[in-house]
């Protein structure tokens, strides 16, 4: 439900101030054109290298105790 009311305020007020201690961090705007305008709009345009589903680190989560 918070997130309803989030939604409301960004389209009432054009966005709000997201603050830590009194001191901003985060400024949260409407998105200029519709969300599904951007779904694929980066399609042809980026490369990507090397394995983007790990980190290079050994860990073991898997591992029995």
């Amino acid at each position: 439900q918070r997130i309803l009311v989030f939604h409301a305020l960004i389209r009432q007020v054009l966005g709000f101030v997201v603050t830590k201690h009194g001191r901003p961090v985060a400024r949260v705007i409407p998105c200029p054109q519709p969300p599904a305008a951007l779904i694929g709009s980066l399609r042809g345009q980026l490369t990507v290298r090397g394995d983007v589903h790990s980190t290079g680190l050994a860990w073991e989560a898997d591992a029995e105790r």
